[in-house]
């Protein structure tokens, strides 16, 4: 069976930069030709000097022509025949790229993501073949060289008894002993991890273990086995971590588990486990509430009343309403129900919390909303609240009705007009405007402070009535 891993090795390599020399042709010019033809048929230099002189004389062209000689002398003779035979002038070209890097133990070369067998630096083709196809090899010289271990990752097949490992885009044959002298392996032992070793190497990616992999799983905040396997829990998502045995090393694999509604079953795992390790509190509130809006909202409820019943957390809470909104009123207890309370925002809100636990600290107004709307609906200890207000309420409007129709029939509004003013009288006259006048309020309209503010100034209205009737 083929199993396919990914590891790190210590390569012994060899890595050589090569400068290659080569020629490209072009078109040859006429003083080109000219030197070529002078060079091919003198001797010596001073022979070849004395054409040129006796060519171009003392002119400008006499050292120009000199030092195209120079250059053209220096040619091997296959360079100076293709001048004067073929009119193609050679130029020298210089690549300094060419990096050759021979693996020792696998014996083999790689330049670029070419391989090639063997010491590609000895192989002459291989070399002519780095330079353009219309150039032509002149000569290669080592810029640098030097020997060290190559510390990489990389992919490896075991293929029953064969290794092989992947260096640029081929697969290489490697002994067996060798692999195992430079694979990197810095464990011996596992004994901190509590979990199940797997026997079972299937052909799924596979990475070898190191210790510093190790020490970041079991050394996690938030984990817990299941079924011999590590599930390592974080704000954003859920680790699966497999460790196996294989040919003497440890191994491990991931499954990255996303919080989202294909994976619910583990997000109520996820929950469980936060709630009964404690560590609830120490999740952050953002990835809290996205679980809780992924599970059933039955589910979803055992872990807000845990929840609301330790900390205060108005976002919690209003997962909590929303629940409750969708038909869950079943269930809630007293702590998270107070908490839900203060998320309230409507009316319909508010009988849901009320029919859910009517034991929360409702003020009045809004037991006389559910009273208005449906008093069968109120406990009994509550209806009579509600009544009791009401009874007191109607009272209160009474008196003051009372009170601003014996004031009114007074007629004292005129007759404080003629009398000389001081406090009392300004007072006497703005209550008058305001609750006399074309802009009075209906007090049968008016409830908590604003009857209480209505009360109080019939109480002052009808005192200051009676310090008028000793002035008028």
């Amino acid at each position: 069976m083929k199993i396919q891993v990914r590891v790190k090795l210590s390569l012994p390599i060899k890595k050589t930069r090569l400068a290659i020399q080569y020629k490209i042709f072009e078109k040859a010019t006429f003083d080109q030709y000219l030197i070529a033809a002078i060079v091919k048929n003198t001797s010596f230099d001073e022979e070849a000097i004395k054409y040129i002189d006796d060519i171009t004389g003392k002119g400008s062209l006499n050292s120009y022509y000199k030092n195209r000689y120079n250059d053209i002398v220096e040619m091997d003779k296959d360079s100076i025949n293709r001048i004067i035979n073929d009119s193609m002038y050679p130029k020298l070209k210089f690549d300094e790229s060419n990096v050759f890097v021979f693996f020792k133990d696998l014996n083999i070369s790689k330049l670029g993501n070419s391989i090639f067998d063997g010491d590609a630096l000895l192989d002459r083709q291989i070399i002519e073949s780095l330079i353009p196809e219309s150039g032509e090899f002149y000569k290669s010289e080592i810029i640098k060289q030097n020997e060290e271990e190559l510390v990489d990752s990389y992919d490896v097949i075991f293929d029953n008894d064969t290794v092989k490992v992947k260096i640029g885009n081929k697969w290489v044959n490697v002994d067996s002993n060798v692999f195992q002298i430079r694979v990197i392996n810095d464990i011996d032992s596992i004994e901190q991890y509590k979990g199940s070793i797997n026997n079972q190497f299937d052909n799924s990616q596979w990475n070898l273990l190191f210790k510093s992999k190790l020490n970041n799983v079991v050394k996690a905040d938030m984990f817990y086995y299941h079924n011999g396997d590590h599930y390592q829990i974080t704000n954003s998502r859920m680790i699966i971590t497999k460790i196996a045995s294989f040919r003497g090393l440890f191994w491990y694999k991931e499954e990255i588990i996303e919080y989202t509604n294909h994976n619910k079953n583990y997000c109520e795992d996820i929950l469980d486990y936060l709630m009964e390790s404690s560590k609830i509190n120490e999740f952050k509130t953002k990835a809290l509430i996205k679980l809780l809006e992924i599970v059933d909202d039955v589910d979803a409820r055992k872990y807000i009343n845990y929840l609301l019943e330790r900390k205060f957390s108005s976002e919690i809470a209003k997962v909590g309403l929303k629940i409750i909104r969708n038909g869950l009123e079943i269930g809630w207890n007293h702590e998270a129900c107070k908490q839900i309370f203060k998320e309230v925002v409507d009316f319909r809100d508010l009988q849901l919390i009320y029919k859910i636990d009517h034991n929360l600290d409702y003020d009045i107004f809004q037991l006389l909303e559910i009273y208005n709307s449906n008093k069968s609906e109120l406990s009994q200890e509550d209806r009579k609240k509600v009544e009791l207000y009401l009874e007191n309420r109607r009272s209160i409007i009474d008196q003051c009705n009372k009170i601003l129709g014996e004031i009114t029939s007074s007629g004292y509004r005129e007759k404080t007009k003629t009398i000389k003013g001081d406090d009392d009288v300004a007072k006497y006259r703005k209550l008058a405007n305001k609750y006399q006048g074309h802009g009075k309020k209906n007090i049968e309209n008016l409830y908590g402070e604003q009857l209480e503010k209505y009360h109080k100034d019939m109480i002052e209205f009808y005192r200051l009535h009676n310090v008028m009737k000793q002035k008028i």
